[in-house]
C-alpha cells in the first residue's frame, strides 16, 4: 500500500496519533514504515514530475488547521517542505475523505524510482550504487582503438603477443586493460 492511501486511512479514521515520525522514518502503527523522503504520488501543481515527500504531507496533515503564512513558518523553522497553496486544499480534502479522487494524484508507476544504498555503502565500505545503475552520460567511454592505433578487435603482430615474464601474453594485458578516453587522457 502506497504511503499517501495509509496517510489517508488514519486520517479519515481520525487516528493520527498512531502515525509517528522518528529517526527519519514514519512509522504506521506497528505495521507499517517508511522513509521520510519516500515520495507519495500527489504531483506537485506547476511542476510536471515532481511529487511531495511523505515527510511534507504529514506535516502538512499535522497542521492543515493553521493558517497558510504560520504553516510555511513552521514548517521553515522545522526544516520540512511545504505543500503549495495551490495544492492545499484538495489535499486536505483528499486525506480526509471529502473527496475520492483528485487530478493531482498520479498512478504509482510514474513515481520516481529510489536507489536503496547498499548497506556498504551506508558504513562506508564500498560504492554507493552499481555502475550499471548510473547514467550513461556519467561512465567513462571505452576508446574505440587500442593504443597502436588498431582496430578493437584486430589481431597483434607474433612478435606482440611473446609471453613476458609472468607468462602473459601483452595481448592478455591489452585485454585486461580497459582503455579510457576523458579529459586527462587525452591532454
Amino acid at each position: 500500500m502506497d504511503p499517501l492511501r495509509l496517510l489517508r486511512k488514519f486520517a479519515m479514521e481520525q487516528d493520527l496519533r498512531r502515525v509517528t515520525r522518528h529517526a527519519g522514518k514514519i512509522d504506521f502503527g506497528d505495521d507499517y514504515s517508511f522513509s521520510e523522503d519516500t515520495p507519495v504520488p500527489w504531483r506537485k501543481s506547476g511542476k510536471p514530475g515532481e511529487f511531495y515527500s511523505l515527510l511534507c504531507v504529514y506535516y502538512f496533515l499535522q497542521n492543515r488547521k493553521v493558517a497558510h503564512t504560520e504553516y510555511m513558518k513552521q514548517a521553515t523553522s522545522a526544516r520540512v517542505p511545504t505543500v503549495t497553496i495551490v495544492d492545499r486544499r484538495e489535499l486536505e480534502q483528499y486525506l480526509t475523505g471529502k473527496i475520492d479522487n483528485a487530478a493531482s494524484i498520479a498512478s504509482v508507476d510514474e513515481l520516481p524510482v529510489l536507489r536503496l544504498r547498499s548497506a556498504a555503502a551506508e558504513a562506508g565500505d564500498g560504492p554507493t550504487a552499481d555502475p550499471s545503475l548510473e547514467p550513461k552520460s556519467k561512465r567513462p567511454r571505452v576508446a574505440d582503438s587500442r593504443q597502436d592505433g588498431m582496430p578493437q578487435g584486430a589481431p597483434l603482430p607474433p612478435e606482440a603477443s611473446a609471453p613476458t615474464d609472468e607468462g602473459l601474453g601483452i595481448d592478455k594485458i591489452f585485454a585486461q586493460e580497459r582503455q579510457l578516453r576523458d579529459r586527462n587522457t587525452m591532454l
